[in-house]
């Protein structure tokens, strides 16, 4: 059994409280959710955040979208990644980050499919990076996970779940899976007040539901926001 977890605060420094902040009347977290739930592929969705009262928004909001949430330390996101795999008895994981409302997911099917054919630990397309930021996906064995979690000893592990890997790559097998068109520049993770902006107008600039637009189109959509904006 396969899980998209996706980990959302809302103590963001850059924009606080991104994950719901509204654009073009509807939370920037819907945006992902109503793509995860249409994703074949993935036999359960949790989004995974903190037991601080700052996320007790994020909770509320997943209860009246009748999505599982997992509430664990904010520092240690892995642990609450090791904690929903075992309550949820998964074999794998797909690492959601919960800025990237328009992450195609055909990519989580690309990468779920290679999990399946083959034995590995990870599954990215993040290493290296031929994707734009809001396009990552990473498929995580979870017997290996909780293999690695017990070596985990630094702040940057335990908060970006996948950092030991990348750091012991002899210790793990690790597959990656490139982008086929070149996407440089292209930023569609929304971490700023200029992110939230780009991103409202690509959606303004859609024509249908935007979990029918695949990462080609958004790309082509993300252009023409961007020429209109340049002087």
């Amino acid at each position: 059994m396969i899980g998209g977890v996706v980990q959302a605060r809302m103590s963001s420094q850059r924009l606080p409280g991104k994950v719901l902040r509204e654009i073009e009347g509807k939370p920037l977290l819907l945006y992902l959710l109503d793509r995860l739930r249409r994703c074949p592929v993935l036999d359960k969705v949790v989004v995974a955040t903190s037991s601080r009262p700052s996320d007790d928004p994020i909770a509320a909001f997943c209860e009246e979208e009748g999505v599982k949430v997992f509430r664990g330390a904010l520092r240690d996101v892995a642990s609450r990644f090791l904690a929903v795999a075992s309550q949820e008895q998964l074999d794998g994981f797909v690492r959601i980050n919960g800025d990237s409302p328009l992450l195609d997911t055909h990519l989580i099917e690309e990468a779920i499919s290679i999990f399946k054919a083959e034995a590995v630990d990870l599954v990215t397309n993040v290493s290296p990076r031929t994707f734009p930021p809001g396009q990552s996906v990473e498929v995580v064995r979870v017997r290996t996970f909780e293999r690695a979690y017990a070596r985990y000893t630094t702040p940057p592990e335990f908060e970006h779940v996948t950092y030991h890997f990348y750091q012991h790559p002899e210790q793990y097998t690790i597959r990656n899976f490139s982008a086929r068109v070149p996407y440089a520049g292209m930023h569609l993770a929304v971490d700023t007040q200029e992110d939230e902006a780009r991103l409202a107008a690509i959606i303004r600039g859609m024509k249908q539901p935007h979990w029918m637009y695949a990462l080609p189109e958004i790309a082509s959509l993300y252009r023409h926001v961007e020429a209109q904006r340049k002087p």
